[in-house]
């Protein structure tokens, strides 16, 4: 016979984003952000190495004015610094003018189909998905309220502590919407309840997984 009242509820839980890995010490790559955050974006090819500049030929300027050839200056050596190849196509954001000079980084260097996406949606927020939070409202049922949703696919996952899994996937909607999760424990005691929350963005904000975790909690599910 199932279990009865599961007696814990857990309001605004705590929530810890995890983005994905990131080269060297870059933040997480979010086109779009950069986008429009950057003073100037081309895609040129490196043609000459000078000891203080770069110098590329522009094969096509997506923000500021360039002519056909722009300089970035090199700077102290750090483990982001820019090392572009001679004659391989590059598509960099740039920080700076052409007067006092532009600045660069390999922070600042995305694929083509980020650079491209970025482009053609330069409002996009990129929000990173959020727990707003998990209640068990009654036998079995738990409610996950979440925020901030504009990816294309976003799945929760809920780990119930007697080894079930419980998995719910959907696609683009509301910003904010709360899920029921429904799971029927047979066995009473103390189990601990994960909720985690997984999206793959869009190419215009990168390509690294967005994550979020509520806080563990604990349900005392009592006998019957």
């Amino acid at each position: 016979m199932r279990a009865g009242l599961l007696a814990v509820v857990l309001v605004g839980a705590a929530l810890t984003l995890v983005p994905g890995p990131a080269s060297a010490s870059c933040a997480v790559p979010r086109p779009a952000a950069q986008l429009a955050y950057a003073d100037g974006a081309f895609v040129g090819r490196l043609v000459q190495e000078l000891p203080d500049r770069w110098v590329f030929a522009v094969d096509e300027a997506v923000k500021g004015e360039f002519g056909a050839r722009v300089e970035v200056l090199r700077g102290p050596i750090t483990s982001v610094s820019l090392a572009p190849e001679i004659g391989r196509q590059i598509r960099l954001f740039l920080d700076g003018t052409a007067a006092a000079g532009w600045t660069s980084s390999e922070c600042a260097v995305v694929t083509p189909a980020q650079f491209h996406a970025a482009a053609a949606a330069p409002r996009l927020q990129c929000r990173m998905p959020v727990i707003r939070s998990v209640r068990f409202r009654t036998r079995g049922r738990l409610d996950v309220a979440l925020g901030a949703l504009d990816d294309p696919s976003t799945t929760v996952t809920v780990h119930w502590g007697d080894g079930t899994v419980s998995t719910r996937r959907f696609g683009r909607g509301p910003s904010r919407r709360t899920l029921v999760m429904r799971h029927g424990y047979q066995e009473p005691g103390r189990h601990r309840v994960k909720v985690t929350v997984a999206a793959r963005p869009v190419e215009a904000c990168g390509s690294f997984a967005e994550r979020a975790f509520a806080s563990p909690m604990v349900v005392q599910v009592p006998r019957t």
